[in-house]
């Protein structure tokens, strides 16, 4: 299996070639980057948000705005959120202006209380969805044409800025190159994994990639493993009746000891403690997400829950 620049996300642009439109009901999705913008608004639910080495808690009627290539996650508090997603092609609006293949978001939350831009945004991105999901003739037009105003207004407020060449190739590169290291972690962490194992995958020293990690998601290498693995671990835990020693075989950790220690560490307790528990604690919110757990809706289902929801 090649580790090159595989993206982790595929975007499928199915209405309009250069952007997709979607209600999604949001669990969890694990860090990643991608080559397209995006932008979303919370309807429902409270969520974490991740973005670099930065977290936010965003709240209902919150937007959110990634720029390509920022490497970022989500993960509801408590029940799932609601969210109406938008992702934009950059062929989309570097046909109109091809220096905005530079553009760089310079703010990437918008609080349902920052009444001046966010009165003017929340409108335009309802307005572009209910067009997206009309059946009237030349709808992709309008709802093209709405998105288009939005970006001048982003513009207008300095929510977003245009970047130079050199530090757009390097987010690319940066994306590119985390998501090779995430992915990687993904599909071995039942195996040995070390910080000198990933650096002769990307070819980079040690030292680069140790603060490669700690740049990009804000905490080290061994803690995002451990974390990694003590989620897959904890699912084991309360989902089946495996004995310890084989979820420690399955998930990566090297002992039973060393489990324990992660369970006392999250949840105060041991793996058998934890099993005999009447209620049983869930892991800290706090911890980057290591699974995709989100519904997206169908294009039919979407028209319905526009209806529901974008009529205000």
């Amino acid at each position: 299996m090649s580790y090159g620049t595989r993206e982790i996300e595929i975007i499928n642009h199915s209405i309009m070639d250069c952007m997709n439109i979607f209600f999604v009901e949001m669990a969890s999705r694990t860090p990643h980057g991608h080559n397209d913008m995006e932008i979303g608004i919370v309807l429902e639910g409270n969520m974490q948000f991740f973005l670099d080495d930065t977290r936010y808690v965003l709240n209902k009627n919150d937007i959110y705005v990634i720029g390509r290539y920022q490497i970022h996650s989500f993960l509801s508090i408590g029940k799932p959120s609601l969210v109406l997603a938008f992702e934009i092609q950059e062929s989309f609006y570097r046909a109109v202006n091809p220096r905005l293949h530079f553009l760089r978001v310079n703010k990437n939350v918008i609080r349902s209380n920052e009444i001046s831009i966010h009165k003017v945004l929340m409108p335009k991105l309802f307005s572009c969805a209910k067009w997206y999901f009309s059946r009237a003739s030349f709808h992709d037009l309008k709802c093209g044409a709405v998105m288009l105003d939005l970006f001048y207004e982003l513009f207008q407020d300095r929510c977003c800025v245009i970047m130079s060449q050199k530090e757009s190739a390097s987010l690319q590169q940066n994306s590119a190159r985390m998501n090779t290291l995430l992915e990687y972690i993904s599909t071995h962490y039942m195996e040995p994994i070390t910080l000198d194992t990933l650096s002769k995958i990307m070819n980079i020293s040690t030292y680069y990639t140790s603060h490669y990690f700690q740049q990009n998601l804000g905490i080290s290498f061994q803690e995002y493993l451990n974390n990694f693995r003590f989620q897959k671990a904890w699912f084991l835990v309360r989902h089946t009746d495996l004995k310890i020693m084989d979820i420690c075989l399955e998930t990566g950790f090297s002992s039973s000891r060393y489990l324990n220690q992660m369970f006392i560490k999250k949840l105060g307790m041991t793996v058998k403690e934890y099993r005999k528990a009447a209620i049983k604690p869930i892991p800290t919110i706090h911890d980057l997400p290591s699974e995709n757990k989100n519904h997206v809706f169908l294009f039919e289902q979407c028209q319905l829950l526009s209806r529901r929801y974008l009529n205000r």
